[in-house]
């Protein structure tokens, strides 16, 4: 993990292939990939990080190819300058202004096994952004990669049902990797991709026997996961019979996070499952809310907090607040916002009727202004709902107490919600979102309906 051998031996896969044959790049490559898989995770970052700061894009050569191109444009209407010479400059600006890593990865992406490498080393690279996200460097990186897997991969990807006859290898890592609702053991997994479900997988040929992505689904609406993942017997419907599709999982590998494969996984699925079952008219998904509780916390103290809107918590909530507060052991504050944060920070509310009572209208009334009002920039905050707003999705219906594992308290405080793909208004809802960040939001659910149209 010593910087100055990591440079030396990076710098030789860099190398331009007529100077040294054809095969000789390619090994030199492949060994310091290997090398790469022998290192811990603390060499590894040390491999990403000079990697990203060594190798990237010249801003001294880009700047001076940029002042020969402008030169060269302002006399290019000179019938005395020839044209190529702005062709020429044209293309020496754009290599100036592409990352010397480059080479690294397009040679890598063509190894054995090159895909997963690269996706496997964006996963640790997306660690070392979280932890600093000014390192320029390496977040230059990052976005380079993005725009690289989605190039490789969109339109590339094998469509394919996963069944308990599948390869032991896949059904492995379905299991390992499910992100969503974790698998509890080889009968849980069974279950999932046995009779009345359908789990379908995509797969690039370079590996064969491992997703990159999966979509589990069901066949019936429930409100709540455990309804899903706890049905004995998941009812086997005919093609006749099948009238909607739940999608109650979606995981991709983890170094994939951020690359817009989504619109194309969706539409590939939908097409499979309409082929399989003509009579389907709802396409749904039962979706977690990852970002509501870390958001939720974040809003106590918060100048422009979500807290302090009395159609949210009104002044009758903020009484009842502060009756159970007088009721905490122990407590020097029994303000309604105290007692509001102390029990949210937990989830022994849930337990508790006069609590439970009193937080659902609160909670429902914040998760529906997360979901709808809290944006990045003029996109939803929450990756999820990200993810099928886009698509084309319009948000249906919040389920209270949809998850209540560990990790869905966690994340959410136990609600989930439906985003609906209704195909006829798919694409006027992504180009209504991706143009203006309009939210396509159903009328069916009171809680929703006070925060439609809001930005």
């Amino acid at each position: 993990d010593n910087p100055n051998v990591i440079r030396q031996i990076l710098a030789k896969t860099m190398v331009p292939q007529m100077s040294q044959g054809d095969l000789m790049p390619m090994a030199i490559t492949k060994s310091c990939c290997e090398l790469y898989e022998t290192l811990d995770e603390a060499g590894k970052s040390v491999f990403l990080q000079t990697l990203a700061r060594d190798f990237g894009v010249s801003a001294k050569d880009a700047q001076a190819k940029a002042r020969e191109f402008i030169k060269a444009s302002a006399t290019g209407s000179d019938a005395s300058v020839p044209g190529q010479l702005l062709v020429n400059t044209e293309m020496a600006l754009r290599n100036a202004l592409t990352p010397a890593y480059d080479l690294f990865f397009h040679r890598a992406s063509r190894c054995a096994g090159g895909i997963k490498f690269i996706i496997d080393l964006r996963h640790l690279l997306l660690k070392l952004v979280a932890q600093n996200r000014s390192d320029h460097d390496i977040v230059a990186l990052n976005r380079y990669l993005r725009d690289k897997l989605q190039n490789w991969l969109v339109g590339v990807l094998d469509l394919q049902r996963i069944t308990w006859n599948s390869p032991a290898s896949t059904l492995e890592k379905l299991s390992n990797y499910e992100a969503v609702h974790a698998i509890s053991g080889w009968d849980d997994l069974k279950k999932r991709v046995g009779p009345g479900r359908r789990c379908y997988g995509f797969f690039h040929h370079s590996m064969p026997y491992e997703p990159l992505v999966f979509v589990q689904v069901s066949n019936t609406w429930p409100c709540r996961a455990w309804n899903i993942l706890h049905d004995p017997k998941p009812q086997l419907l005919t093609v006749d019979d099948a009238r909607c599709a739940i999608f109650y999982s979606i995981t991709s590998q983890r170094g994939l996070a951020g690359v817009e494969l989504g619109s194309f996984l969706i539409k590939r699925v939908v097409g499979e499952l309409q082929t399989a079952y003509p009579s389907l008219e709802v396409f749904c998904t039962l979706s977690p809310i990852p970002g509501f509780r870390s958001w939720l916390l974040g809003q106590f103290g918060h100048p422009a907090s979500a807290l302090k809107n009395p159609a949210i918590i009104s002044l009758q909530d903020r009484k009842r607040l502060e009756q159970l507060g007088r009721r905490i052991p122990d407590t020097s504050d029994s303000s309604w916002i105290a007692t509001f944060k102390q029990l949210v920070s937990s989830s022994e509310w849930m337990h508790d009727p006069d609590s439970y009572e009193v937080l659902r209208p609160i909670l429902l009334r914040l998760c529906a202004d997360y979901l709808l009002c809290a944006k990045r920039g003029k996109f939803a905050l929450d990756p999820v709902a990200n993810f099928h707003i886009r698509n084309g999705a319009q948000v249906h219906r919040i389920n209270w107490m949809g998850d209540t594992s560990p990790k869905g308290m966690k994340e959410s405080l136990g609600m989930m919600v439906n985003y609906n793909y209704i195909l006829a208004n798919v694409e006027h809802n992504n180009y209504n979102y991706t143009r203006n960040g309009v939210i396509a939001v159903s009328d069916s659910d009171p809680w929703l309906s006070p925060f439609k149209g809001k930005l």
